[in-house]
């Protein structure tokens, strides 16, 4: 979707600027300039009228909103919108972004999984394996000992990472996505797309653990969102992590 939109922009600019030269090159015919003076000018680059041009075509441009400020500005409007919460990002650092790691997800720390995960059944129909509720049956310390606002980069895929693909959520050697952000990248995939993750594997949330020690995890399957669980040493080719960076 960001590729859409850059393209569109690039291509805006682009019809912007050769408008602009086709109404320079017909005002210079009326002066009578001849072919080599108006070659001289043109590669003449600092000549005061180039300067001028130069400033004038920055305007045609409006300014760009980087691709970090604009994630975190959805996440500032969904926090507002969905749960009512000013999020407050004052001392959270933003980690720094890996290649391939393109998609941001905020977890605040006056949110709770059920709050999010009664917000994914209002938008699309889901599913979980349990008739408790999902904070009840995940570890107090998923979070840590203290809760706090937290932010991770993942990739930007529609399925979870092949690169985990075989690995139990007990081989895990990096960072992996829990459960409450795996809930949080639907919404934002979603929100953006209206379409959903996960739709031929599963995302392991290798960062979370149910109280009886299994793991959750997360896929679009039959047409719901559906939140289950396997065993920590369970391994297969479409049961994935997603790696967290933060």
């Amino acid at each position: 979707m960001e590729n859409h939109e850059n393209e569109s922009a690039i291509l805006k600019m682009i019809g912007q600027y050769l408008e602009l030269v086709i109404v320079f090159l017909r005002k210079l015919h009326p002066i009578g300039l001849t072919t080599g003076q108006i070659k001289s000018l043109i590669e003449e680059k600092d000549h005061p009228f180039w300067i001028a041009f130069n400033e004038a075509t920055k305007l045609l441009v409006p300014p760009t909103i980087d691709d970090t400020t604009r994630q975190i500005q959805f996440w500032s409007k969904s926090y507002k919108e969905h749960f009512g919460i000013n999020l407050d990002l004052s001392g959270v650092k933003i980690p720094e972004r890996k290649t391939g790691f393109n998609w941001l997800v905020i977890v605040s720390q006056e949110v709770s999984l059920n709050q999010v995960w009664e917000v994914c059944r209002k938008r699309f129909k889901c599913w979980k394996y349990t008739d408790s509720d999902l904070e009840s049956v995940i570890q107090k310390s998923e979070r840590g000992p203290t809760k706090a606002t937290v932010m991770f980069w993942f990739r930007d895929r529609v399925e979870a990472d092949e690169e985990t693909k075989n690995l139990s959520a007990d081989q895990q050697t990096e960072p992996s996505i829990t459960l409450i952000a795996r809930c949080l990248l639907e919404l934002k995939y979603f929100s953006e797309t209206k379409k959903h993750l996960d739709i031929s594997n599963w995302t392991l949330c290798a960062g979370s653990r149910y109280s009886d020690g299994f793991v959750p995890y997360a896929c679009w399957d039959d047409d719901e969102f559906s939140v289950g669980w396997y065993g920590a040493s369970s391994r297969y080719s479409s049961l994935r992590s997603r790696v967290a960076v933060g």
